[in-house]
């Protein structure tokens, strides 16, 4: 299985190609997440948040979310075994989520796509500090 990784300039965005998809050259990706985060970034245990994800996109507005959630839970979306346990499917760019019990720093991923089998997947990353 062949991965071509990319990293934006602010942030870590990550860009990856699975197998047998190509961005044809040296063309930029479709798809691009702006910017990926929680609302508010820091909860106190238990308390609920937002996870927001902002994507630019010249060709196409049919869009899965994938929200990589193992910490806390996700209180709407879809379960999904896509990519395992943890991982729920929204249609729009955004999903609550109630903290877990732990205080701690917890890093999220989101991977989105269009649905159709040449697209090409885009993923960000976000933290969310849960404090007393």
């Amino acid at each position: 299985m062949k991965h071509i990784i990319w990293l934006a300039e602010a942030g870590c965005k990550i860009k990856i190609y699975g197998p047998g998809e190509s961005n044809g050259g040296d063309q930029p990706p479709q798809t691009r997440i702006l910017k990926a985060y929680a609302t508010p970034s820091t909860v106190a245990p238990g308390d609920t948040a937002q996870f927001v994800c902002v994507i630019a996109d010249s060709t196409n507005t049919k869009f899965r979310f994938y929200w990589y959630i193992y910490h806390g839970t996700p209180i709407d979306g879809t379960d999904t075994t896509y990519g395992g346990d943890g991982v729920y499917m929204t249609l729009g760019n955004q999903i609550k989520w109630k903290a877990t019990s732990q205080p701690d720093s917890y890093s999220f991923e989101i991977t989105v796509d269009d649905g159709s089998k040449d697209s090409i997947w885009v993923n960000g990353v976000f933290d969310v500090t849960v404090k007393q």
